[in-house]
């Protein structure tokens, strides 16, 4: 039996949506695969049936020559999933990424906020048009490493006495993270002041 490419390309993105996963995650699994299935196609492969181990690793080999590591792991992290899916699926007997080693990433330490940017943002953030709730923010991001997308989902009911409730973390999974007494105090005096119907008492001393 005949089974093409692209239409398991599009149950597994519909799978993918179903479980939650983010516009951003979506965006990048449907570009990933569409460009796998596209090299396929102009090599005449588009059934799985013809997707072998040797076929992936010269997939992976001529990603390579346009891609940095870190572009062709992430392509090739998106072509584990979905074979792996296919597999558990049982639509393929053997998954055939199974032996294909992605490349090997190198390790980097991602530089720190320093001090003095941050203390340039707060003095941005006074002259803006919502200085307090400008700071209660850079005071949130810099306190608890969220990210941006993460903290434009929170609620004032989420700030809970020395911690925060992330309801929409990355991949969907709600997290709890432990912020400061000077990051609540910045956000009461953003709520006391510039949003004094929404005070709560958590962000209280």
């Amino acid at each position: 039996m005949e089974i093409s490419i692209g239409e398991q390309r599009a149950d597994y993105l519909g799978e993918c949506r179903r479980k939650g996963l983010s516009k951003n995650t979506l965006a990048h699994y449907t570009t990933a695969l569409s460009k796998f299935e596209q090299w396929a196609s102009a090599r005449a492969i588009t059934q799985l049936e013809q997707v072998t181990r040797v076929v992936l690793r010269e997939y992976a080999e001529e990603i390579g020559k346009t891609l940095a590591v870190g572009g062709v792991h992430a392509r090739l992290r998106v072509l584990r999933a979905f074979f792996k899916w296919l597999e558990a699926e049982e639509v393929i007997s053997k998954n055939p990424m199974e032996r294909v080693k992605l490349p090997k990433l190198p390790q980097q330490i991602l530089p720190s906020v320093d001090g003095e940017h941050v203390e340039a943002l707060f003095l941005a953030a006074k002259i803006s048009r919502h200085p307090l709730r400008n700071a209660a923010v850079i005071g949130l991001l810099y306190d608890t490493g969220l990210r941006a997308s993460e903290l434009c989902g929170v609620c004032v009911a989420d700030v809970k006495a020395g911690r925060l409730e992330v309801k929409q973390a990355k991949g969907g999974k709600a997290r709890v993270v432990p912020v400061s007494r000077q990051a609540l105090r910045l956000v009461r005096r953003y709520l006391t002041s510039e949003r004094p119907s929404r005070r709560i008492a958590a962000c209280r001393r």
